[in-house]
């Protein structure tokens, strides 16, 4: 991935520094923090945006807060219920020469015996999370699951990565599985009947008319006997 710039500048305590007023102004309010320095930042939306696109909260990117370089990634993140815009950020100060905690994420590759078979592909989890030093975090983790037959998963337990990755995550999360196609639900009594009447053959529906005719013809016939007699 290419390296990616975000720019911060430090927030100070003031009127126009409240969070209403920032995201007013299309900026976003936040903290920078790891375990020996916290910051609050604010990052204007039109800059943050791209670069989130790509880094998401899997990947570092560098940071110039007030014009001073450093490193950071989106630790994270939260969504205004209503405009389901981001409207908080939590970013983490990077250290290269200390271990980090971050979420990478999971891509699959070729297709299940199971999938060819009639099942269906579910994906339980996108990421995982890993420990390492900001220098050995991998792009993201790889997975085969052309093996995976219905029925079958790949737990967070199967995966295996570079001796100084560790993962962290609960090893009994389900990632990926392959299940049987479901079955269509059984058609209600009122749509039984519905295909029964669609579905009736064409003798008996000629049936019924040959029988309207008749009495039809009928009631004619009873008509003109009873003028007969009253004449």
């Amino acid at each position: 991935m290419e390296q990616l710039t975000l720019k911060a500048e430090k927030r100070t305590a003031g009127e126009n520094q409240t969070p209403r007023k920032l995201l007013k102004s299309n900026r976003i309010p936040g903290v920078l923090y790891n375990r020996k320095e916290n910051f609050c930042i604010v990052i204007d939306r039109n800059n943050f945006e791209p670069v989130f696109k790509q880094a998401g909260t899997s990947h570092i990117f560098n940071l110039l807060l007030d014009n001073e370089p450093k490193k950071a990634f989106v630790k994270d993140y939260y969504i205004h219920p209503v405009s389901r815009q981001i409207n908080h950020l939590d970013l983490y100060l990077v250290n290269e020469n200390e271990p980090v905690t971050i979420s990478i994420a999971v891509k699959t590759v070729n297709t299940p015996a199971g999938v060819k078979m009639g099942g269906v592909l579910e994906h339980f989890a996108w990421q995982i999370k890993v420990r390492c030093l900001p220098a050995d975090i991998p792009e993201t983790v790889e997975i085969d699951i052309g093996h995976l037959n219905i029925g079958e998963d790949i737990f967070v337990r199967d995966i295996k990565l570079k001796e100084n990755v560790t993962i962290i995550d609960n090893p009994d999360k389900i990632i990926v599985g392959v299940v049987g196609a479901t079955k269509e639900d059984e058609p209600k009594p009122a749509e039984v009947q519905a295909a029964e009447t669609a579905g009736q053959p064409a003798a008996e529906t000629a049936q019924k008319d040959d029988a309207k005719e008749t009495k039809k013809e009928d009631k004619k016939e009873v008509k003109k006997e009873t003028k007969k007699e009253k004449k």
